[in-house]
C-alpha cells in the first residue's frame, strides 16, 4: 500500500463526520487548468535552461511563512480580501488589497495549532513544521503558492523539490471555493490530502475528480436550502439575485434557483458582476434593473466580488427598501462587512456556529506590531488600520498612496488587543481542528507503519504521490534528477 493512499484512508477515518457526497461536474475552466498542470509536471528531456527557473507572474508580496520540521504541513489561507494586476515599472504583478484582521487571526491560529501539536508531542520524536501563504482570495496567487510549497522554500518549479527530500504531508486551506478548487485540482495530480476550511462549492463533492479533498463545512446546498426556507417562512415570493462572474457564482446561482423554485419562490432578475468590467454603462443598466423590480429581497451568492461592493456603495438610494441575504462567504469577508456599506443595513446573514479553542493562555494577547518586523501581513495591517509606518520607507510611500492614508510613528502605541475576539467565530477555530485532524491521521499512520512494517523513521518518508517527480539542487549548475516512486 502506498504511503499517500494510506494517509488518505486514515484521513477518511479521522473525518468520519463527512457524509456521503454527491457528484458534480468539473467546470471547463477546471478541466483546462488540470490539463495545463499535467503538462507542466511532465518530465522534460534535454532542457537547456535550468529546471529550477520558472517564469510566473510575480507578486508584490508573497506573504510566505515557513518553519522547518521533520514533517511539514502546507497552508494556504486568504487574509487579503482580493488582488489586482498592478503595473510595477511596466512589469505586471499581483497586488493583494485590504488585509483582514479577522482573517489574519487564522494565520495566528494555524501557527498556534502547529506549536500545540509539537508541545503535546502527538508525534513523539517528530517535529511538525509549516509552509504558509496568503492566497489573497485570488486563484492565480493560490496556484502560485501551492506550487511554491510543493517545490520547497526556494524557487518555484513544478515536479521538483529542492529540500533534499520532500517533507510535505498534506495541505490545509483555503476558505473560499474560488481559490480552493484550483488548489484541489493541482493536489489531485500529486494525490496530496487537502482539508479546506470553508469551501462550500458542490463541485468538490465529486470523489472521482477530488478523491483526496476534505472540508470542515457542509456543501453550499445546505446553506441555500436554509435561505430558501427563511424566505418561504416570511412569505417572500419575489426575489432578485446578485452573483459573481466565476464558476462558483455560476454553480451557486443554479443551486439557489433550484431550491427557490422547489419552494414556489420566483426570481425576478439575476445580475452577474464582472470584476474587470465596472463601467458607467454597466452600472446604469444594473441600477435600472434593480429600480424597476418590485422584488424586496436580494440574495448575494458566489465568491466575494469587489464589483458588487462598488455597486452597492455607489448607489445606496435604490436599496433603502431592499433586504439583502448574504451567504457564508460574504458574511465572513471582513472587507464587505467592515466598510459600512449602507445597503447592508437590516440584512440577513448566514454564519457558522461558534467553536472553542483549547486553552491558549495569553498567546493572542498584546501583540505588538513593532515586535514582528518580518511579519509582512501584520505590518500591512498596522499601516491600513492603525496608520503605523514601517521601517521600510518605500513601502510606507507606496501604501500611503494606495490607500490614501497618512502614516505615523506608532512606537509604544502599536499593540493590537482585539485578536482574541475572533477566536470562536467563523472558520477561525476550524483552522486549529483541521490541523488536529491531519496530525491525528499522521499519528495513526506512524503507528500503523511501526506495528506492521517495523518502520521507525517517519522523518525520511516521501509523502509525494506515485506521479514521477524529480529533485534538484537549486543553488548549483549541476542538477541531480531522481525518479522517485512511492
Amino acid at each position: 500500500m502506498s504511503r499517500c493512499l494510506m494517509l488518505h484512508i486514515i484521513l477518511i477515518y479521522c473525518l468520519h463526520f463527512i457524509n456521503s457526497l454527491r457528484s458534480a461536474a468539473l467546470s471547463n475552466t477546471g478541466k483546462v487548468l488540470l490539463c495545463v498542470v499535467t503538462l507542466c509536471i511532465a518530465p522534460v528531456i534535454n532542457v537547456s535552461a535550468s529546471p529550477c527557473s520558472l517564469k510566473l507572474m510575480r507578486s508584490y508580496e508573497d506573504y510566505e511563512y515557513f518553519q522547518d520540521g521533520d514533517i511539514v504541513i502546507g497552508g494556504i489561507i486568504s487574509v487579503n480580501s482580493y488582488a489586482v494586476t498592478y503595473p510595477f515599472d511596466e512589469e505586471p504583478m499581483i497586488l493583494c488589497i485590504n488585509p483582514s484582521i479577522r482573517n489574519y487571526v487564522n494565520f495566528l491560529v494555524f501557527v498556534f495549532g502547529i506549536e500545540m501539536m509539537n508541545f503535546y508531542e502527538y508525534m513523539p520524536n517528530i517535529t511538525l513544521g509549516y509552509h504558509l501563504y496568503d492566497s489573497c482570495t485570488e486563484p492565480r496567487k493560490a496556484v502560485k503558492s501551492v506550487l511554491q510549497i510543493l517545490s520547497g522554500p526556494k524557487k518555484t518549479v513544478p515536479n521538483y523539490f529542492c529540500t533534499g527530500y520532500n517533507k510535505v504531508a498534506g495541505f490545509i486551506g483555503d476558505e473560499q471555493s474560488i481559490t480552493t478548487i484550483p488548489i484541489a485540482q493541482i493536489l489531485g495530480v500529486y494525490r496530496y490530502s487537502q482539508i479546506s476550511l470553508g469551501a462550500t462549492d458542490s463541485a468538490l463533492n465529486d470523489r472521482r475528480v477530488y478523491p483526496h479533498f476534505f472540508r470542515m463545512l457542509q456543501t453550499i446546498r445546505v446553506y441555500y436550502k436554509i435561505i430558501s426556507q427563511i424566505i418561504k417562512h416570511f412569505g417572500w415570493n419575489w426575489v432578485g439575485i446578485f452573483t459573481s462572474d466565476d464558476d462558483s457564482g455560476e454553480t451557486e446561482q443554479l443551486v439557489l434557483s433550484e431550491y427557490l423554485s422547489s419552494y414556489g419562490i420566483c426570481v425576478d432578475f439575476t445580475i452577474k458582476f464582472y470584476k474587470n468590467k465596472v463601467t458607467h454603462d454597466v452600472i446604469n443598466r444594473n441600477i435600472n434593473t434593480v429600480r424597476s423590480s418590485s422584488a424586496q429581497i436580494i440574495i448575494i451568492c458566489g465568491a466575494f466580488n469587489s464589483a458588487i461592493t462598488v455597486f452597492l456603495q455607489g448607489s445606496p438610494a435604490i436599496f433603502y427598501e431592499k433586504t439583502f441575504i448574504l451567504n457564508p462567504s460574504w458574511t465572513s469577508n471582513n472587507y464587505a462587512i467592515s466598510n459600512e456599506i449602507e445597503a447592508f443595513n437590516k440584512s440577513i446573514s448566514i454564519d457558522l456556529y461558534d467553536l472553542n479553542l483549547p486553552e491558549y493562555g495569553g498567546y493572542f494577547d498584546n501583540i505588538r506590531i513593532s515586535d514582528r518586523p518580518q511579519d509582512t501581513l501584520l505590518q500591512e495591517i498596522g499601516m491600513v488600520y492603525y496608520n503605523c509606518m514601517t521601517t521600510n520607507v518605500s513601502r510606507n510611500q507606496f501604501y500611503s498612496t494606495l490607500y490614501g492614508i497618512s502614516l505615523y510613528n506608532c512606537t509604544g502605541r502599536d499593540t493590537i488587543w482585539d485578536f482574541k475576539f475572533y477566536l470562536k467565530v467563523g472558520v477561525t477555530p476550524r483552522v486549529y481542528y483541521a490541523i488536529d485532524v491531519m496530525t491525528l491521521a499522521l499519528q495513526k499512520m506512524q503507528r500503523y507503519l511501526k506495528h506492521q512494517f517495523k518502520e521507525t523513521n517517519m522523518k525520511m518518508y516521501n509523502y509525494k504521490s506515485q506521479v514521477s517527480i524529480m529533485t534538484c539542487e537549486c543553488n548549483t549548475d549541476k542538477h541531480r534528477h531522481l525518479l522517485n516512486k512511492t
